[in-house]
């Protein structure tokens, strides 16, 4: 490793310490590339542009930006070889974490969406310089030189080893927190969960979809398997999502089980929470949804484009929980995702992408809001309402779930049962939480807890 002075050596450690912090919340898997660009882009934070503004990155304002700006001299190499002297508005920041968090929100411009789930450095720069990015021939070899020379790579991992338990937490959270979402009469209000509610397959589970991968996904179409592939992908990313699906995302649900049974993971009894569900009827299977328990006697589930009826309703109109008994003759059988493939990939650094509404506690007015952009560029809000003692319904089950699967036990010394209603052992959970996390140990979920929690 080469020689540093003091001051490269912090900047190096204060720059990696907010790549770290941010990356995971972004599906970014990958600090070391990332670190590198903040090193050659700002000239080790000595450029005008990063020593009084905070832009470590030389990101250009672009035509979204509505934030500060100062316009100034740079150098493009449209042609290889040949330098051109430009001027152009910068964006401007106010430290050097808005500075980082900013590369972040830049590199979610649907461009850059196949940047989430990689792993090699030398990749991500490639990667990146092919959306884009940069202008220079020899942006990645520099770039990577940078990587390699400063042994930047050992920052690489971002995060603590993920369970499968925790894996599966996570897509059931996503699928919880839709319960109630309403099919739409035309394709408006898509991202409201009752508003213009119609029968005519409009969704925002559909549209996303169809975004990610129009040649499959159909749109305006039935969407109870895209339900289920959308919970996946909100929650791991696309590459990860996918693999867990055994290969692809598809609106059919025939094709879908074929997936699972393609590879060896198709499974007709032993049901597991996490596994997804699929129905059939006279002619085949018709119908899935996403397995969230499982008892003695019964499977319970999240369905999209199904009602509150009793039995398999495979064109419903709703998101809903239901249950079955598990000798229910319609059930065709279960594919079960390999969420090892998620504790190796979190390992390294990524994290849920999980986003969508929910409903409001009862008990409060107030909401806590997180918001996340697909690679569509549709932003969403995931709108949680405060958690207390005496709060109740589903932001309560999911933040049971949530702290569950963070290790995060009752008063009682036990696991929290996920029931919708906080009390004792919820609020314990709550401030054991907050003080794993250096938050403010009040036992009531507001809206940094709820930060936090959703995008750890």
């Amino acid at each position: 490793m080469a020689t540093l002075s003091a001051s490269r050596q912090k900047f190096i450690t204060d720059i990696a310490a907010l790549v770290q912090k941010y990356a995971p919340s972004y599906g970014i898997c990958v600090c070391s590339p990332i670190i590198a660009q903040a090193i050659l882009e700002s000239g080790w934070g000595e450029s005008t542009l990063a020593s009084k503004y905070h832009n470590y990155f030389g990101m250009k304002c672009g035509s979204k930006w509505t934030g500060k700006s100062v316009n100034m001299t740079t150098q493009e190499e449209y042609t290889a070889g040949t330098l051109t002297t430009i001027t152009d508005n910068f964006r401007v920041y106010d430290s050097m974490d808005e500075g980082v968090k900013g590369y972040f929100e830049f590199i979610q411009l649907s461009r850059y969406s196949n940047l989430k789930g990689i792993t090699d450095p030398k990749k991500y720069l490639e990667t990146i310089k092919a959306d884009g990015y940069a202008t220079s021939s020899s942006y990645v070899t520099n770039t990577y030189n940078v990587v390699t020379t400063y042994s930047l790579t050992k920052y690489d991992t971002v995060s603590a080893a993920v369970t499968e338990d925790e894996a599966i937490a996570a897509v059931i959270a996503v699928a919880e927190a839709e319960i109630g979402y309403l099919e739409k009469a035309s394709n408006a209000s898509l991202d409201s969960k009752t508003t213009n509610a119609g029968s005519a397959n409009y969704t925002k589970y559909g549209r996303d979809m169809h975004n990610l991968l129009p040649s499959v996904m159909d749109f305006p179409a039935a969407w109870c398997d895209a339900f289920v592939d959308w919970c996946f992908y909100k929650a791991f990313g696309e590459t990860v999502a996918k693999q867990l699906l055994c290969g692809n995302f598809d609106d059919y649900t025939v094709n879908s089980a074929q997936y699972y049974k393609n590879k060896g993971q198709w499974h007709t009894s032993s049901p597991k929470a996490g596994d997804q569900v699929f129905f059939k009827n006279s002619s085949g299977i018709c119908h899935t949804g996403l397995v969230t328990k499982v008892d003695s006697s019964k499977i319970y589930t999240i369905e999209g484009n199904t009602s509150s009826a009793s039995g398999v309703v495979a064109n419903g109109g709703c998101v809903r929980d239901k249950s079955y008994a598990l000798t229910y003759s319609s059930i065709a059988g279960y594919g079960r995702p390999d969420y090892s493939i998620v504790t190796e990939i979190l390992s390294d650094g990524e994290t849920e992408d999980s986003s969508g509404s929910t409903t409001t506690s009862a008990s409060t007015g107030s909401t806590a809001s997180t918001s996340t952009t697909t690679s569509g560029g549709s932003t969403y809000m995931f709108s949680v309402g405060n958690v207390k003692n005496g709060s109740s319904g589903n932001d309560v089950k999911l933040l049971q779930r949530l702290l569950k699967s963070n290790g995060c036990k009752g008063a009682d010394g036990k696991a929290l049962t996920i029931d919708g209603s906080a009390g004792a052992n919820t609020v314990a959970a709550i401030k054991t939480y907050q003080k794993n996390k250096g938050l403010s140990v009040d036992g009531c979920a507001g809206p940094k807890t709820w930060k936090s929690i959703l995008l750890r």
